[in-house]
């Protein structure tokens, strides 16, 4: 049996966690939709960072407008355990940060790309 982690390697291994968060805050501010999933699974469970499910939700919600099926999950995971004015709350903040107040994930998705067209080169023949 292995013996209880001591009390420094616990700290080592908080420390390590709140790295790893900082790290993945970055990529979710800049507006990467694996980060912001990642940074909801840590704020909803606590790791690195405090435990807020409205914070979760809102990267969550962010995430999922870019169509992470993951984000969508825990979406529906917190809406369980949460008001609808936390709801609420968490779009607020989310539309905070993309400048706009979407009210659904859908209306937080990006605009369809535009159809892409395609141009042949043509060789001259010398």
């Amino acid at each position: 049996m292995l013996p209880p982690p001591s009390a420094q390697a616990a700290e080592a291994q908080k420390q390590a966690s709140s790295n790893r968060a900082y790290w993945i805050r970055r990529e979710a501010e800049a507006g990467g939709a694996e980060g912001q999933c990642e940074l909801g699974y840590l704020t909803e469970n606590g790791l690195g960072v405090e435990k807020d499910n409205v914070e979760a939700y809102k990267w969550y919600f962010l995430a999922g407008g870019k169509n992470n099926v993951e984000a969508t999950q825990g979406m529906e995971r917190l809406k369980q355990l949460m008001t609808a004015e936390d709801i609420a709350e968490a779009q607020k903040r989310a539309a905070s940060l993309q400048g706009t107040a979407p009210t659904t994930a859908e209306e937080a998705a990006p605009p369809s790309p535009s159809p892409t067209v395609s141009y042949k080169k043509k060789i001259r023949k010398h």
